[in-house]
C-alpha cells in the first residue's frame, strides 16, 4: 500500500497501486502480486546496464545522426532532436532505441495534448467531487496510460518492422509517439515516455512540483526495460512502471523482494 505523503502528496492511499483505481472500484486479485518462476525475484543489479542511453549515443554518432549535448539537451541530440534520457526533458524530445525506432514526442501531431486534455478533465471531476488533486494525478496517470497504450510486444513490432520496411541504412526511423497512441498499443517505452509526458505537463501547469524521469537499464537474461521515477518536492521517490503494472515507492521495492514478489532493478547505481 501506497501511504499519503507528509509534504506533496502525490500519491493517495485511496488508489490502488496495481491499477490505479480508486480501491473502492479495484477488482484486483491476490494472485498480480505472486512471485515470477523459476524462484527469482528481480533482476541482478550487478547485471544492469544503466547507461543504454550513452549506446545510442554512439550509435547516433557511427550513423552520422548525433550532435554533441548544450545546456538544453545534456545527452546530445538524434537528428536535430534532443535526447530523452535519465532526468532530461521529454516534451520535444526523442527516445532512440538503436536503429530500429526514435520515439519523436511532438504536440504539434495532435494526440498528445488529447490525452493531457482527457486526463485534465478526469482530474477537474474528481477535484470537483472534493478530492486533492496531488493525491490523484499519479494514479490517474498510471492508470490512463495502460488503458491508453495496451501492452502489445507482437503489434509494436510489426510496425516498426513496417515502418523501416525498404530502409537503406542503419539509422532509427524517425516516428511519434502518436503513431502507437492512434494504434493503442506499445511496450514498457511507449508507456514510459507517454506517462512522463503527462507529468510533464501536469507539473507546466502547476499541479504538481515533483520532477518526472524516463528512466531505463538493461541485462543480457532479461532485457532491456523503461519506466517512470516521479521524485516528489519532498525528495520522495516513486516508481511508475505501467508495462509491469507496478506503482509505488522505490523504498519499498527491496522489501517486495524479500517477501518474493517480483521487482524489476529500479534502484540507480
Amino acid at each position: 500500500m501506497i501511504e499519503a505523503l507528509e509534504e506533496e502528496q502525490e500519491v493517495s492511499s485511496d488508489i490502488c497501486p496495481r491499477c490505479g483505481n480508486f480501491k473502492s472500484n479495484c477488482s484486483c486479485e491476490d494472485e498480480l502480486d505472486l512471485p515470477m518462476p523459476q524462484g527469482t525475484h528481480g533482476p541482478d543489479d550487478k547485471e544492469m546496464i544503466w547507461d543504454y542511453t550513452v549506446v545510442t549515443q554512439r550509435r547516433g554518432i557511427q550513423d552520422g545522426d548525433y550532435d554533441p549535448p548544450d545546456e538544453k539537451s545534456p545527452y546530445g541530440y538524434y537528428k536535430d532532436r534532443p535526447i530523452i534520457g535519465r532526468d532530461s526533458p521529454v516534451i520535444g524530445g526523442v527516445y532512440t532505441t538503436g536503429r530500429k525506432e526514435a520515439l519523436v514526442v511532438d504536440e504539434k501531431y495532435g494526440l498528445l495534448e488529447e490525452c493531457y486534455e482527457e486526463v485534465l478533465q478526469q482530474l477537474k471531476h474528481l477535484e470537483t467531487n472534493g478530492n486533492n488533486p496531488k493525491k490523484v494525478i499519479l494514479g490517474l496517470v498510471f492508470k490512463y496510460v495502460r488503458e491508453k497504450l495496451k501492452y502489445d510486444n507482437d503489434a509494436v513490432e510489426e510496425s516498426v518492422k513496417k515502418l523501416n520496411a525498404g530502409k537503406t541504412d542503419n539509422s532509427a526511423v524517425k516516428v511519434s509517439l502518436d503513431y502507437f497512441i492512434n494504434k493503442g498499443v506499445g511496450v514498457c517505452r511507449h508507456q514510459a515516455v507517454l506517462a512522463g509526458y503527462l507529468l510533464e505537463k501536469f507539473k507546466q501547469d502547476g499541479y504538481i512540483s515533483g520532477k518526472a524521469s524516463v528512466d531505463r537499464n538493461y541485462s543480457d537474461k532479461e532485457g532491456g526495460h523503461a519506466w517512470v521515477r516521479y521524485t516528489n518536492s519532498g525528495g520522495k521517490v516513486i516508481v511508475m512502471d505501467p508495462a509491469q503494472n507496478y506503482l509505488g515507492y522505490i523504498d519499498k521495492v527491496a522489501n517486495d523482494r524479500l517477501r518474493g514478489i517480483y521487482r524489476w532493478s529500479y534502484e540507480r547505481p
